[in-house]
C-alpha cells in the first residue's frame, strides 16, 4: 500500500497528527528549556541541570509503564491522559516559583508524556493495519512527525523566540501538547483486551 492509501486509515491520520504535535513539543522543549531556565528564569546552570536531569528518568520509566498500562485499560484513554499531561512541562517552566525539588517533580510528571511515543509511533499504527503493513504504517507516522515536528518546529520556535522572547518557545510547546491531547480524543481503540470486550 502506498503512503496516500495508508493515510486513508483513520488512526494512521490521527497518529500522524499526534506525532507532529508531540515531536514538536519534545524537540522544542529539549532545544530551549535549558537556555530558558538560565537566561529567562535566572536559574544557575547547576540548578537547571539538576531539575532537568529528572526528565531522563521520566522517559526511561514511563517509556515502559505507559505502554504497559495501555495493555490493561486501552490505548485511547492512556494516550489522552499522557498527551494532555505534557502541558505541565511548559506551565511549570513559565509559572512555578517554588522549591527546586518541586520543579523537578513537575518536570518529571510533565515529561511522562514522552511515554506515549511508543503508542502513537508504533503500537497503534501497527494494530490498525494488517500485520504485513505494520512496519510501513509505523515508518509513515514517524516520517511525518519528524519532517514537521523534527525539522520545521525548532526553526519556527527559534523565529518566535527572536521576535517575542524565550517565553514564546514555552507557549509554543504548551500549544503543541494541548492539541496533541485534543487529537488523541479522536483515536479509535485498538488494544486487543479492549476491542475483545467491545465485541463481546
Amino acid at each position: 500500500a502506498g503512503a496516500l492509501a495508508m493515510l486513508k486509515e483513520h488512526n494512521i491520520r490521527i497518529c500522524a497528527l499526534i506525532a507532529i504535535f508531540l515531536v514538536s513539543w519534545f524537540l522544542v522543549s529539549l532545544t530551549f528549556l535549558f537556555v530558558f531556565f538560565t537566561s529567562y528564569r535566572g536559574f544557575t546552570p547547576e540548578q537547571t541541570g539538576g531539575i532537568m536531569s529528572v526528565m531522563g528518568f521520566s522517559t526511561m520509566i514511563c517509556g515502559f509503564l505507559v505502554p504497559a498500562w495501555s495493555d490493561r485499560i486501552g490505548r485511547k484513554p492512556v494516550m489522552i491522559l499522557f498527551t494532555f499531561i505534557g502541558v505541565v512541562t511548559p506551565l511549570a517552566a513559565l509559572y512555578f516559583d517554588g522549591p527546586m525539588w518541586v520543579m523537578g517533580l513537575l518536570l518529571f510528571i510533565g515529561w511522562s508524556a514522552s511515554g506515549s511515543f511508543a503508542l502513537f509511533m508504533g503500537v497503534v499504527p501497527g494494530e490498525t493495519v494488517s500485520p504485513k503493513l505494520a512496519a510501513t504504517s509505523m515508518g509513515l507516522v514517524v516520517c511525518i512527525g519528524e519532517l514537521v515536528g523534527g525539522f520545521a518546529s525548532p526553526w519556527l520556535a527559534g523565529v518566535l523566540a527572536d521576535q517575542n522572547g524565550l517565553q514564546a518557545t514555552m507557549y509554543f510547546t504548551l500549544i503543541c501538547a494541548f492539541f496533541s491531547g485534543i487529537t488523541a480524543l479522536f483515536l479509535k481503540e485498538t488494544a486487543p483486551s479492549q476491542v475483545g470486550k467491545a465485541a463481546a
